[in-house]
């Protein structure tokens, strides 16, 4: 990989989206039923808390599913653009910048309406059409713990949610002094662009980063899943043994999983152009190919299933698929300690 933020390609080829949700809270606590409930089992009042739900718990959920599963769909097309060091999940569940190929842009921006709907159509059906019958029930629910501040008017109601996907462009910091608001003193321009270039340099190397470690959490399951040992005590109806006990192998949707993994990590590193990822793609490549021989999933499944050796055999590939990411997952300490 060039020297974080050489290279041009990320700011023609790269946009940032965020995701953003609102939902209302739910969970109120009270500190009356907290003393009860410590009292009656016998439990020191200062070691024990609790809590009511305005909202029966199924509803709640239910209606927060397509955020959660939007969330997770805008993290597999997108890399984490931050300039701290972030898990997988991008440390925050919202609030985060995420890196985007623009040749992605209609199929993010469909997947993310399409979750849009499936909320909206939650929250229309299972919580405000039901709204006037949870609040009617409330004082009977909650008894002692029933409060009617907890309970708004329908609208105030609708107002405490929130769904929002920003886009915005990504600026090259190069550009930065001839920004109209430093028209100061060249001391004052060179210390604001060196601060931005450290910025953007900590952002790219801790999405290569973040490349590397889906990469490795992805392959590293796999191959734990190849760990296949047949309990001889599991018999079927007819006496034979059962070789289905035990046997977490991996099914179509994981190959899935890896092979679209395979693609974005190829294309997101077009513009990075990181040596160890290079490489990690062409053995992730390798990996599919030999997949692909062994025919259908089943297929796969059931070779697996009854052979040892081609197991150990992908698990080797899978290990040696984490040995090439693993430089790549570094790159951010690498460039913090330089």
């Amino acid at each position: 990989m060039d020297a974080p933020g050489k290279n041009k390609k990320i700011f023609q080829d790269a946009l940032l989206v965020s995701f953003e949700t609102r939902h209302p809270g739910d969970k109120k606590s009270n500190h009356g039923l907290a003393m009860k409930a410590a009292e009656h089992l016998g439990i020191s009042e200062d070691r024990y808390g609790n809590t009511i739900r305005t909202i029966p718990k199924n509803i709640m959920q239910r209606i927060r599913t397509p955020a959660r599963h939007a969330r997770e769909f805008m993290k597999e097309h997108t890399t984490i653009w931050a300039t701290s060091r972030t898990n997988l999940n991008g440390s925050r569940t919202s609030g985060n910048q995420y890196l985007l190929m623009t040749d992605k842009l209609v199929e993010f921006e469909e997947g993310m309406t399409a979750f849009r709907f499936e909320w909206e159509d939650r929250k229309r059906k299972e919580l405000f059409s039901q709204w006037g019958m949870i609040c009617a029930d409330a004082p009977t629910a909650l008894n002692d713990a029933y409060n009617p501040n907890h309970f708004p008017p329908l609208e105030e109601l609708k107002k405490q949610f929130e769904w929002k996907v920003s886009l915005e462009p990504l600026w090259d910091v190069a550009d930065i002094s001839r920004d109209v608001r430093l028209k100061a003193s060249k001391d004052l321009v060179d210390r604001c662009v060196e601060g931005a270039r450290h910025d953007q340099a900590l952002r790219m190397s801790n999405a290569v980063g973040s490349l590397a470690e889906r990469v490795i959490d992805l392959t590293s399951d796999i191959a734990e899943r190849m760990d296949y040992t047949p309990d001889p005590a599991a018999v079927t109806k007819k006496g034979a043994q059962d070789k289905r006990k035990g046997n977490n192998l991996p099914k179509a949707p994981t190959w899935k999983k890896l092979s679209d993994l395979t693609d974005t990590l190829e294309s997101m590193n077009g513009m990075f152009e990181d040596d160890a990822l290079s490489e990690t793609v062409e053995k992730m490549r390798d990996l599919s190919s030999n997949i692909e021989e062994m025919g259908s999933s089943e297929d796969v499944r059931k070779t697996l299933l009854e052979s040892e050796p081609e197991r150990e055999k992908l698990k080797d590939q899978l290990d040696e698929i984490k040995n090439t990411a693993a430089p790549a997952l570094h790159r951010f300490d690498e460039f913090m300690d330089s």
